[in-house]
């Protein structure tokens, strides 16, 4: 149940436990996880 709701809504539950690391890297995994791992390098 956790998970399903992180990758439908990336922000609600994602921001409730770590705004930053889930926000930048485990909520963005599905959404854009290219787009950061580019961003980063």
């Amino acid at each position: 149940r956790l998970r399903r709701e992180d990758a439908a809504a990336p922000g609600s539950s994602s921001k409730k436990q770590k705004p930053l690391e889930k926000n930048g890297q485990e909520a963005d995994l599905g959404n854009g996880s290219q787009s950061k791992c580019l961003r980063r390098t």
